[in-house]
């Protein structure tokens, strides 16, 4: 119920409102005490994390550019060598042996006879 409802229940009431209203206020006093340490507890360790994340922030935003500009930079020379690289794999993967090409046979050793 929200408060301006109890409140209307209560008024209802009559006499027995207000007897009903002092024990509802003792036992929620009685509730908010036993649950203050667990209250304390919680909100030391969301300050404390609060805190660590406005601390860290900056730092993960920082590092999180720095990471897309390493990724979306290709970088011209490692570019190049992986291209050469790739290229020059292929190239060499199709060519046949300089052996074959010249004509020249192999025995069962595999050496040029």
């Amino acid at each position: 119920m929200l408060p301006d409802e109890v409140e209307k229940t209560l008024k209802g009431l009559g006499a027995d409102g207000e007897k009903i209203r002092g024990t509802l206020e003792r036992e929620f006093a009685q509730f908010l005490e036993e649950k203050a340490p667990e209250r304390r507890d919680r909100d030391l360790g969301a300050a404390a994390g609060g805190l660590l994340a406005n601390v860290l922030r900056p730092l993960t935003i920082r590092a999180g550019r720095q990471l897309a500009e390493q990724l979306l930079n290709p970088d011209g020379a490692t570019l190049g060598e992986a291209l050469r690289r790739a290229r020059g794999g292929a190239a060499t993967s199709a060519k046949p042996d300089d052996a074959s090409r010249n004509g020249a046979k192999r025995d069962s050793s595999g050496s040029a006879g």
